[in-house]
């Protein structure tokens, strides 16, 4: 419709807004595995 839509539908602006979800979810223990990386310099 934007293109070849009716007449006077020329001066169509559109625009692209950020959005955030956030779900709170359960992870059982024994799934999570700590990682320790250290380096020495």
């Amino acid at each position: 419709m934007y293109t070849n839509g009716p007449a006077g539908s020329r001066d169509i602006t559109t625009s692209v807004k950020p959005n955030l979800g956030i779900s709170p979810i359960i992870i059982p223990k024994d799934d999570i595995k700590p990682i320790i990386e250290y380096e020495v310099i």
